[in-house]
């Protein structure tokens, strides 16, 4: 990261002791989640998802993932906090994204089923791939294109609908000058947003691309969780990080 970064624009620090057990409420399990224990660093993970958890807990739900273009990493933290979230309890999780078919998401994709949530009227019912009951993918451009479907829909009531059906939502957001092109079309779900993480290199971001992201999202209200550093995107030396890509630098 560059020099420049100031301290206050690390905000995610965790104090939480190395947890080697991931806590549960659920009552039952309902056929493991494979991804899951796919998780190589499981201290790692308790330390970041116990901070959402947190979050959870005081009342927050909509938790947004963006980056400076790593979009894999985007993809892998949300699958390990919804893991995270599927492990703790019988909740229902939503994954939101416009790259359902790309990247880390694909292989999850294919061992998925695709169902219909009737959350509107019949001709609406929304189109998911539920991923063994643990949680259910929803295309994001299915939301965007949902005022183009008849004319004086409710498009903000649509989207409010699908955020209340679901305990928990992580959204997997488009790269930002997508956003910037339409934002009215992303304002409805914008505004559901609780939270936004960054996922970062340490050596490669430079602050200005932070800053436009969270200019950005900061100028929708929308509150500015932290950054996340993924230490497999640090490629100035060829020799493999010890710790996972769940690393958070403080």
């Amino acid at each position: 990261m560059n020099s420049s970064m100031k301290k206050d624009d690390i905000i995610l620090e965790f104090n939480s002791p190395e947890e080697k057990k991931i806590p549960s409420n659920k009552k039952k399990q309902s056929g493991g989640n494979s991804y899951f224990y796919k998780v190589a660093n499981h201290a790692e993970l308790y330390k970041l998802g116990s901070s959402y958890l947190e979050d959870f807990k005081s009342g927050l739900k909509s938790f947004t993932i963006s980056s400076t273009g790593y979009y894999n990493s985007q993809q892998k933290t949300i699958i390990g906090l919804a893991s995270f979230f599927d492990h703790y309890d019988d909740l229902k999780i939503a994954i939101i994204s416009d790259n359902l078919f790309n990247g880390y998401f694909q292989e999850i994709i294919t061992a998925s089923e695709q169902k219909k949530i009737p959350l509107f009227v019949s001709e609406y019912d929304l189109n998911i791939f539920s991923f063994h009951q643990h949680f259910d993918f929803i295309d994001f451009n299915i939301i965007l294109d949902i005022p183009n479907k008849k004319e004086n829909i409710d498009y903000e009531q649509r989207v409010n609908d699908i955020i209340n059906y679901y305990d928990v939502i992580f959204w997997d957001m488009p790269e930002l000058y997508k956003i910037q092109a339409d934002p009215e079309a992303y304002y409805p779900a914008m505004q559901s947003f609780d939270s936004l993480s960054i996922i970062a290199s340490k050596s490669m971001t430079k602050t200005g691309e932070v800053s436009s992201i969270r200019s950005f999202f900061e100028s929708y209200n929308i509150s500015i969780k932290g950054l996340l550093f993924d230490p497999f995107l640090e490629v100035k030396t060829n020799i493999a990080p010890k710790k996972a890509w769940w690393k958070i630098f403080t």
